[in-house]
């Protein structure tokens, strides 16, 4: 994963998803705040309704701690995320109040998405 800072924004980029072809039907944004943790969250979809692709657009990264752990954390939320296909991932030790952000966000893109 690469993350690139930009002032406040940060984006976080993962390798593409395994059917890169069949993941851009269509893109869902959601913002997650959840005890002073602001996430954006964007996720693609296949035709069928598969979550096939989960990229963090903005995060936490005022100091050098919440950069830290969200460098570490939040690969390995959007690869589970996107591994199992739903809001129902594990938390990382020590990152718990991005997990409570991100499967909030997540959630309410899942919840969105067209049937």
């Amino acid at each position: 994963p690469v993350l690139t800072r930009l002032g406040s924004l940060c984006q976080l980029a993962l390798p593409q998803p395994r059917h890169q072809a069949l993941c851009a039907t269509y893109v869902i944004w959601s913002r997650s705040l959840v005890l002073f943790v602001r996430l954006g969250l964007q996720a693609t979809f296949t035709q069928k309704n598969v979550l096939c692709n989960v990229t963090v657009v903005k995060y936490p990264n005022e100091d050098d701690k919440s950069l830290s752990i969200n460098q570490s954390a939040l690969p390995v939320y959007n690869q589970e995320a996107i591994e199992i296909g739903s809001a129902q991932i594990a938390v990382v030790s020590g990152a718990t109040d991005s997990w409570r952000a991100y499967t909030a966000g997540l959630q309410a893109i899942l919840d969105a998405r067209p049937e």
